[in-house]
Formats: C-alpha cells, structure tokens, sequence
C-alpha cells in the first residue's frame, strides 16, 4: 500500500543527456500494488524534455520485464509519457493488471503539451505488452491516449483487454488521436 507516498518513478528521466533507465526484470510475483500517486512536476531548463511518468518511468532495454503485478486505485499525473506502469517501454510488460484508476497527463510546455498517455504505458519505442489489462480506469490527455497504450510505433500489444476504460481529451494539445482503443495512435 503505497497511500501517502510520493512515489518518483523508478528510471526516471532518458534520452537526451541524461540517461537512469530501468533495465532489469520486475517479478511482481502476484502481488498487488495500491494507492499507488505520482504527480509529477520536473522542474529545471530540461523541463518535459526526457520525462516519463508511470511507476517505471523509462525501461529502456530490449531484455527488460515487468511481470505478474496488478495495480489498483493508481492516481497518475504527467505531462508526456504516462501510464500507471511505465510511462515509455523499450521492453516487455507481460501478465499485469491495472484497475480503478486515474490517468491524467497535461500542458507543460511545447515538448511536453499532455501527450502520450495509456493505463498501462504511455508510449511503445519496441517491445511487447501482453496478457495485460485495464479495468475502470480513466484516461485523460492533450494527445495520443488510449485504452492500454497512447501511443506505440508499430502494434507491440498482444492478448489485452480494457473493461470500462474510458480515454478523454483535456488540455491545451491538439485533441488528436484521444481513442477509446487499445491503441490510441500508431506512428
């Protein structure tokens, strides 16, 4: 139970110069996390440049796993890359769940307008997410939201399902690509 705890995602910031990736396996091993919260607000000259919000912020390894982990009654907030599981995905996130749950990603700045937001991941560089779901969940952004993913560069979900998962555009962004799909945009 993670109530009253600032959680500051785990591989925080990628790309540009700065690079804390998460790169090994996560076995959650059945387990459930709860009342998981993130808002997050970077600050500094960088800001909205390398972020991603998510309980992993950035996997960034081809041989990186997320494994049998449900979470319930996530409350995540960001501005580019979010999702209550990873906020960017180069690896695979497999036999998960996330349920009654918040997902909200919003303006910042031009390289950060509240883009790229799913229940499970943000956005897709490569990899996979399979046999993993969304139950009543609530998907709000700016651009490229979906059900599971808000945005991926090919089809990298495999065998998911999203019960009552509600995708909604807010913001200042350009409203396109806000779908109530698995998917939200495919680049």
């Amino acid at each position: 139970d993670l109530a009253d705890v600032a959680w500051i995602p785990v591989g925080q910031t990628g790309g540009y110069s700065s690079k804390t990736y998460f790169q090994g396996t996560f076995d959650g091993n059945g387990k459930t996390i709860s009342n998981l919260t993130i808002t997050h607000h970077e600050v500094g000259t960088n800001q909205g440049k390398n972020y991603a919000t998510g309980f992993f912020g950035f996997i960034d390894a081809g041989s990186a796993v997320i494994n049998d982990v449900k979470f319930d009654k996530a409350n995540v907030s960001g501005h580019h890359w979010t999702g209550v599981i990873a906020g960017f995905l180069t690896g695979k996130i497999t036999g998960c769940t996330v349920e009654n749950s918040t997902i909200l990603c919003t303006h910042l700045n031009d390289e950060a307008c509240g883009d790229k937001a799913g229940a499970i991941v943000g956005y897709i560089n490569s990899g996979l997410v399979s046999a993993t779901d969304a139950n009543n969940c609530s998907v709000k952004a700016g651009r490229d939201a979906g059900q599971i993913v808000g945005a991926s560069k090919a089809s990298y979900v495999s065998d998911c399902s999203a019960t009552n998962v509600k995708v909604e555009a807010t913001g200042d962004c350009t409203d396109a690509n806000i779908r109530n799909e698995v998917i939200g945009r495919l680049l």
